[in-house]
């Protein structure tokens, strides 16, 4: 089982498994977002998305992560869960949203089956298979 090293993931992956401690890893790390407003304002989330990625485009990021930094680190996340899963016959990972989407989507690029798009909500479990 691989998880990232925020504190919430291990803790969700040891709620799974108690008996197997996690492997837990940076690369598996949420996507960090710039975007910040100074008042409370409410909307989707794709929408924030869609800001950041826009304003990132423009050159207004100071500490974003780059496309090119997070298509390196998915590309690295997706081989080491292809690399497990011919060593074990199964490999859980307990990430987080945006970069389990990311990932799902180098893994198809692979030629992993699944859905297009992961499970988003909290504690939404999507499968992969290599076929």
């Amino acid at each position: 089982m691989f998880t990232s090293d925020i504190p919430r993931s291990m803790h969700s992956a040891q709620i799974l498994e108690s008996t197997i401690p996690p492997v837990s890893d940076p690369i598996f790390r949420e996507v960090d977002f710039w975007l910040e407003c100074p008042i409370n304002i409410r909307l989707p989330f794709h929408i924030w998305l869609f800001l950041d990625r826009l304003l990132l485009s423009l050159g207004c990021s100071s500490h974003a992560q780059s496309q090119a930094h997070i298509k390196k680190r998915v590309k690295k996340a997706a081989e080491l869960l292809e690399q497990q899963s011919y060593e074990a016959s199964s490999v859980v990972l307990v990430g987080h949203g945006i970069t389990n989407l990311f990932i799902a989507r180098e893994l198809k690029k692979r030629g992993w089956c699944g859905p297009r798009i992961p499970k988003m909500e909290h504690w939404g479990c999507t499968t992969y298979s290599l076929g």
